[in-house]
Parts: C-alpha cells; structure tokens; sequence
C-alpha cells in the first residue's frame, strides 16, 4: 500500500510549526512524503530566515 504525501499551505513561516508541526513530522517519520508551502517566503529575507529556523 503506498504511503500517503502531506502538502502544507500556509501563509507565513513558522505557521506549520504552530498548527500541524506534529502531525507533519509523524507522518515523515513513517516514510511519507510531506512538503511546505509558505506564501510569504522571498530569498534573501527575515521570513527565509525563519523558515529555515522553523
């Protein structure tokens, strides 16, 4: 049975950490594929920063 793949679409950075950090991080300790949209990410600013740190 193939694993299931978990996207996240979330306006800023550190909003997945608040609101479904656990659940993500469950579901990629068990081998599934999950991914992070953050809306307000931009190179080379305080919020790439913060979702690197997130």
């Amino acid at each position: 049975m193939p694993l299931p793949s978990i996207l996240a679409v979330h306006a800023h950075p550190d909003d997945e950490s608040l609101f479904c950090g656990g659940v993500l991080a469950r579901h990629a300790a068990a081998g599934a594929r999950t991914a992070v949209v953050t809306a307000t990410w931009a190179p080379g600013t305080h919020r790439a920063a913060e979702l690197a740190r997130a």
